[in-house]
């Protein structure tokens, strides 16, 4: 015999909304380790992050630029200097590529073709 399995899903705008359903479930007769529930509040989480991450960003920034002055150079020419030279990693790399083909595509096209001997 083959058993079956039920999955009912729902959303909730409240916590109050959702508590109320499962309260309504157990009523029905469903066992509490059949019901599961899932919740987020992204909301509250993402402003607590931010406000967390600026303010603790703000401290440690003034911190570094008071304490040691020549850091904020090598803050700001490290990201150039790696955009400088990825550029010129990629420039050699296609010139490499584009004279690999060019001897290539040479050599196929004044290959001398013997004929008849």
């Amino acid at each position: 015999m083959v058993a079956q399995t039920w999955l009912e899903a729902a959303t909730y705008p409240q916590a109050a909304d959702a508590q109320a359903a499962v309260a309504e479930l157990k009523r029905e007769g469903f066992d509490e380790r059949d019901i599961s529930v899932l919740y987020t509040d992204t909301g509250h989480t993402i402003q607590a992050g931010l406000i967390n991450g600026a303010v603790w960003g703000g401290v440690l920034g003034a911190l570094v630029g008071l304490l040691f002055p020549p850091a904020g150079l090598l803050v700001t020419a490290g990201p150039i200097l790696g955009v400088f030279l990825s550029g010129v990693g990629l420039g050699a790399a296609g010139a490499v590529t584009v004279a690999a083909l060019d001897g290539i595509i040479s050599a196929l096209i004044h290959t001398p073709r013997r004929t008849g001997a």
